[in-house]
């Protein structure tokens, strides 16, 4: 296997990552790409047992398409330079790929559970993913963990358009529309560490809500989630305390914002 790694300007958080990557049980079986984009970073050439490439400033999505026409495995699977997979987690997606999927989609938890704006940033990501696969098929993986087999890859890859969100959901849809599966493996399980004020967890949310109205609009999805999803979804955050709750209430509206931004910046 391939794991992608896209990065931009956070080494400190990227050698977490990559020394999660070389715990793997798959050991030498798994090659480690870096993707770097938009400029080098010093210290990533005292990184031993990883391969590393540049990209001109694009964006994630464009990264990890760049990874994949270099990458060697025949299964790529992607994480970010912020997470931290587990040490059995590329080699339960690889399982998954062998048994007939073309794509896994694993589960990313919260690394940092004092922080209450990463917790409410993990949660939304999260609630969506959990309701796609209890509708009876994984329409929506992060893109910090999943795998695919890298022939489908090639032919269905990320929309470069999409410079922050948006672009996971975009290729969960045109993975479906293309006949291909996307397995769910809660057991494939990485950590997310973000570093978010109240500020970035405000200006991530209303990224979402961008992304969101760029991809409805992509492929004409106009009609929102139903009413109990939200409202499970405030009640998962209260669950997890009053102020988790309140910022995932506040972080909806800031989406909400987002994407009438972007509604109106498309007309």
């Amino acid at each position: 296997m391939t794991v992608v790694v896209p990065t931009r300007d956070r080494l400190d958080s990227l050698r977490r990552c990559v020394s999660a990557l070389q715990r793997q049980s798959l050991g030498d079986a798994l090659e480690i790409l870096v993707v770097q984009d938009g400029w080098d970073q010093p210290g990533l050439e005292n990184m031993d047992g990883l391969r590393v490439v540049r990209q001109e400033r694009r964006g994630p999505g464009a990264a990890r398409n760049h990874g994949v026409s270099l990458a060697r495995g025949p299964i790529v699977c992607f994480t970010d330079d912020d997470c931290e997979p587990l040490p059995d987690w590329a080699e339960r997606l690889e399982q998954r790929i062998a048994v007939g999927a073309a794509a896994a989609i694993g589960r990313t938890v919260n690394a940092d559970p004092r922080s209450a704006t990463a917790a409410a940033s993990q949660l939304v990501v999260s609630h969506l993913v959990e309701r796609s696969v209890a509708d009876g098929w994984s329409a929506f993986g992060s893109s910090n963990n999943f795998a695919c087999r890298t022939d489908v890859f090639r032919q269905v890859q990320f929309d470069p358009r999409y410079a922050f969100a948006g672009g996971d959901r975009d290729w969960c849809f045109r993975m479906r529309a293309a006949g291909h599966e996307l397995a769910y493996v809660p057991n494939a399980v990485v950590l997310h560490r973000q570093r978010l004020t109240f500020a970035t967890f405000l200006r991530q949310q209303l990224a979402y809500g961008r992304g969101s109205c760029r991809y409805r609009g992509a492929h004409g999805a106009w009609r929102l989630e139903r009413p109990a999803f939200y409202g499970s979804l405030l009640a998962n955050g209260f669950a997890s305390g009053a102020r988790v709750g309140a910022l995932v209430a506040l972080g909806q509206a800031a989406t909400a914002v987002g994407y009438a931004r972007e509604a109106v910046a498309r007309r």
